[in-house]
């Protein structure tokens, strides 16, 4: 969580000095959040070979190292292309292929760095999609309620930092609260459903509050909507350990860390595109993000969250297993 808070707080002073476009902002959002998926089957892989401590402390080091670069390193421009471009659609099918061939081979592969057979347990599969589903909205608020804060309210840094605090602390609360809910009712679907509630109805809040520009009323939405994702998160994680034998939890963690942070990268893709529909007019100024266009991305958020209740609802076992 700290990472991505980080990066989100950071956009607005980068777009300022780097003379970023809304379009690169979320450029950089994505590329990070995709390193984070790509990387989380390598570490998993390093760690079955080369220890768990070993790994912890050579991804820390080179976490560190990476973050002091990326403040020194220069940003490049880099051209714009619309969704029309035949360049767009070239990208795109060349992803395709290149994503078909790779999930071919991590099925023919007897050792693969993402067991992705592990999908066809059921309880499993429904596990890792509400925590793909969850954390598409997670990074959407985070990041489009940190451009708010930023280019809207207008808030330095450390003002929108400690604003953010009540989302952050809601999302703390809400996954330490989900193992006491899960004990008391022996059931998973009671805090992953109770916690999807919530959230839908905090994002609606959240997005409601956002045209009157002031903070004091964006506050119960940004904590409903926290406490609301943060409760699920923690049940899943139980129930889709619960589904696969002891030797497979390994890969199943791994591959539930690489869906996780691949709903992330969709889900704020997703929004960006939609904010920069609304916002076209300002798109080639530097992170601008106008009042109009700044609530098309929770919708999004608030729109996946419940289309998240149809599985949590129906795929859910209602029981706790061993």
């Amino acid at each position: 969580m700290l990472d991505q808070t980080v990066v989100a707080v950071a956009l607005g002073p980068m777009a300022r000095s780097l003379g970023l476009t809304a379009f690169e902002m979320h450029a950089v959002v994505l590329v990070y959040i995709l390193a984070l998926a790509a990387f989380a089957p390598v570490g998993g892989m390093a760690a079955r070979r080369y220890g768990l401590l070993r790994t912890f402390r050579f991804g820390t080091a080179a976490f560190a190292l990476a973050s002091g670069l990326c403040g020194l390193a220069p940003l490049y421009a880099c051209g714009e292309v619309g969704p029309t471009d035949p360049r767009t659609f070239a990208v795109l099918a060349t992803g395709v292929v290149t994503l078909a061939v790779a999930v071919r081979l991590v099925l023919r592969s007897r050792h693969p760095l993402v067991d992705l057979r592990l999908l066809g347990n059921r309880p499993y599969a429904v596990a890792v999609g509400l925590t793909f589903m969850v954390q598409a909205p997670q990074l959407i608020v985070l990041v489009h309620g940190t451009l708010f804060l930023r280019q809207v309210v207008h808030l330095s840094v450390l003002a929108t930092g400690v604003c953010l605090l009540p989302l952050v602390t809601a999302m703390a609360t809400g996954t330490l609260l989900s193992g006491h809910l899960l004990e008391r009712s022996g059931s998973i679907r009671v805090p992953v459903l109770a916690g999807l509630v919530a959230a839908v109805l905090g994002a609606a809040l959240w997005t409601a509050a956002l045209p009157s520009r002031a903070y004091p009323w964006q506050v119960p939405g940004m904590v409903l909507a926290g406490f609301g994702m943060g409760l699920p998160v923690p049940a899943l994680s139980a129930e889709l350990m619960r589904a696969v034998p002891d030797h497979k939890r390994a890969d199943a963690s791994v591959l539930r860390q690489t869906l996780r942070q691949l709903g992330g990268a969709v889900g704020l893709a997703t929004a960006g595109a939609v904010v920069l529909a609304a916002n076209a007019e300002a798109a080639d100024e530097a992170g601008v993000v106008t009042v109009a266009a700044a609530p098309a991305g929770f919708v999004v958020a608030t729109c996946v969250l419940a289309v998240a209740l149809l599985p949590g609802r129906a795929g859910v076992s209602r029981r706790r297993g061993r």
